[in-house]
């Protein structure tokens, strides 16, 4: 007995769209990381708390996510028909793989010596996309209640 994949159109172009919103996400997340650094490049760096070196590695990232995954949520809800009531692995496959695959690289590479020399540029993608996941399901979570609170 074989079970066959069938994904609608509706499916179909929500995750093209949310595959080509995973690319956009890791390059904004990139450039805005560059920009804060770039903007921060004159701070004394060693008077200041470890903890704003860890909010300038991350803030920009999840900005990045949250801007690109909200709009892209709104958008594919408002412009493909269908879109709001397709299955959420359908629409995340490719993004999942690209976030799942960045995770295993720096888990794999954690520990070595030269990895911060670029672990930065898995990082930034990788929280830019978890944002993102967030951003867009809780986004599709109130899109879901304003028709219900308008039609009581």
């Amino acid at each position: 007995m074989t079970t066959k994949l069938r994904i609608s159109k509706a499916e179909l172009l929500t995750a093209i769209t949310y595959a080509v919103a995973a690319a956009v996400t890791m390059a904004l997340a990139i450039v805005f990381e560059w920009l804060a650094f770039k903007a921060t490049h004159q701070w004394p760096w060693r008077d200041l708390p470890n903890w704003l070196g860890l909010a300038l590695n991350t803030v920009p990232s999840v900005l990045a996510g949250v801007l690109v995954y909200t709009v892209t949520a709104l958008a594919t809800q408002r412009w493909i028909q269908g879109a709001l009531a397709s299955r959420w692995f359908a629409r995340w496959m490719l993004p999942l793989l690209v976030a799942s695959w960045l995770l295993i690289l720096i888990l794999m590479n954690w520990s070595s010596p030269d990895f911060w020399l670029i672990g930065q540029l898995l990082i930034w993608p990788f929280i830019a996309l978890v944002a993102g996941m967030v951003a867009e399901a809780l986004t599709t979570v109130f899109v879901n209640r304003w028709p219900r609170r308008a039609a009581a």
